[in-house]
């Protein structure tokens, strides 16, 4: 007999013992047995009497063995309520005393995305394992609700699993900073999902823009925003009259 039954269920398990030995001690067999036995202790009983009294010494005996069960099922369950135990802890991922050059200012962004990833998966592993002890550690009585919780807990990883791999192929096409603005939702499955992909991608865009530092104007751009600009006097005399001040193409005095 399992001593994991709660005290309600080995409770009913004694009474119906009960009522299996009670019925025998009725039997006409079992008292004409026991009539022998005290008569004369030592008598070897036969036939249809032997079959009565052992049946009722089985009885017995599973009577005796489910009340001692009982008993320490509501030993336990008081102890339980009085000295409850104690809160296990979440597993931290370590960190191995590294920030990836953040605290100097200078951190990797790749490595940094990629710790605060695995962080995330970490704790949702971790939460299924607190799940899971709380159903090894729970009385018979809770051990199914706290089942079904930490079947909760498995199948919202799957999910994490899940959107972990979509924010992959989301960085990949449209950028992390989309991915920054979509993080918690299931991304383009439904019409809903696919508008909301649209407006992260948007939004991505237009913070950008604003971050984006202002260009240096290009040297064409610079002249072309001053206008047209005053002809450079030539350094040497023209080659045409040999004076100084114009270019030979503009010679006011060509020789004739």
């Amino acid at each position: 007999m399992d001593i994991d039954l709660a005290s309600d269920q080995l409770g009913s398990l004694v009474e119906e013992a009960s009522k299996r030995l009670n019925a025998l001690l009725e039997h006409k067999n079992v008292k004409a047995a026991k009539v022998q036995l005290v008569t004369d202790p030592g008598k070897i009983l036969t036939g249809q009497l032997r079959e009565a009294y052992a049946q009722y010494m089985d009885a017995v005996r599973e009577h005796q063995q489910l009340l001692h069960l009982l008993t320490q099922r509501m030993l336990l369950e008081q102890r339980e309520r009085v000295e409850p135990a104690p809160k296990r802890q979440r597993m931290v991922l370590p960190d191995y005393d590294c920030d990836f050059g953040a605290s100097e200012g200078k951190g990797n962004k790749s490595l940094i995305g990629q710790r605060q990833r695995l962080v995330h998966l970490h704790d949702v592993f971790a939460d299924v394992q607190l799940k899971w002890r709380a159903v090894v550690d729970a009385p018979a009585a809770n051990r199914a609700e706290r089942a079904e919780a930490m079947e909760e807990a498995v199948r919202k990883t799957q999910e994490v699993f899940e959107q972990q791999a979509k924010e992959l192929v989301i960085a990949h096409h449209h950028g992390w900073d989309v991915v920054g603005q979509m993080r918690g939702t299931p991304y383009a499955v439904t019409e809903e999902e696919q508008k909301a992909l649209k407006k992260a991608i948007k939004a991505a865009a237009e913070s950008r823009k604003a971050a984006k530092p202002p260009g240096k104007a290009q040297p064409a751009q610079v002249a072309a925003a001053a206008g047209p600009s005053a002809p450079k006097a030539p350094k040497g005399p023209c080659y045409k009259c040999n004076a100084m001040g114009h270019w030979a193409k503009e010679c006011p005095n060509p020789p004739k």
